[in-house]
């Protein structure tokens, strides 16, 4: 868990490979699959990038125009409880993410979540929809080399609509 103090110092440095700024809580508590995935897409980003240190996703925090962040909180029943959301997240996923989510509780009173994504050190997780495997079978079976483009195109429109559907 980070401090009120470390967490004024993401604040100060801005969005970066490791630090991502949400104004607003997420769609969880009694949202579908689909509408929780930009969490799951969140959150796999920073799971699988190549990065050295810890990522965070701040949540009640939004950039400024110099892109610095800007404390805003969230309301106490919009935390997202960690168990749930490690249940939702491992469930979707090939390999356990290791990460945390909590409420930072700020001596202005106001009340941020924090989801703290560890560097993954034995491979990186995948979705479970593994689309660059589909992607090359699709291709392998429907597509001469000229027509590539369009086909991988066509190919990842067609698991867009199956996955949105």
């Amino acid at each position: 868990m980070i401090s009120e103090e470390q967490f004024n110092i993401l604040c100060f440095q801005g969005e970066s490979n490791c630090v991502d700024y949400k104004r607003a809580q997420y769609a969880f508590q009694g949202a579908s699959d689909a509408q929780k995935a930009e969490l799951l897409k969140d959150i796999l980003c920073f799971a699988n990038a190549f990065r050295r240190s810890t990522a965070y996703i701040l949540i009640g925090v939004d950039k400024d125009v110099s892109g610095l962040g800007v404390i805003h909180g969230i309301d106490d029943n919009e935390v997202i409880d960690d168990a749930q959301l490690q249940q939702f997240i491992n469930s979707k996923t090939n390999k356990r993410i290791p990460f945390s989510a909590y409420p930072l509780r700020m001596n202005s009173g106001k009340i941020l979540q924090v989801i703290e994504i560890d560097t993954c050190v034995r491979g990186r997780p995948k979705n479970v929809l593994d689309f660059t495997k589909r992607l090359v079978s699709c291709v392998k079976r429907h597509v001469a080399r000229a027509d590539i483009n369009a086909a991988v195109l066509e190919c990842v429109e067609k698991k867009v609509k199956a996955l949105c559907n």
